[in-house]
């Protein structure tokens, strides 16, 4: 997140910066969110661990954030990849991160 999102991000905002394509925020909202999810679940095993399993069983359908990720990542990856060959300004923050 520290060196892909928030550098795109208007500061203290979760809008983005001018340049970044629509298709391509979209997909980094996508990743946050599966961060956030990440996050959450780690903070589970973190915490006391009788009520492990019921607790993680009540994260299984928040899974479904994955969905539009993983069916949009070819496309963003072809994408992506074209705009660092152009040397575009968001291309060559990709390339250089």
């Amino acid at each position: 997140m520290q060196y892909y999102i928030l550098p795109l991000r208007i500061h203290g905002s979760r809008a983005w910066i001018s340049g970044v394509p629509p298709e391509i925020s979209r997909f980094l909202d996508w990743l946050e969110d599966i961060l956030h999810l990440h996050e959450q679940i780690l903070d589970i095993f973190r915490g006391p661990k009788p009520n492990i399993i019921l607790q993680m069983s009540l994260f299984l359908p928040r899974f479904e954030i994955y969905q539009p990720y993983i069916v949009r990542l070819g496309e963003v990856s072809q994408h992506l990849r074209r705009l660092m060959d152009e040397g575009s300004d968001i291309g060559s923050f990709i390339d250089l991160q």
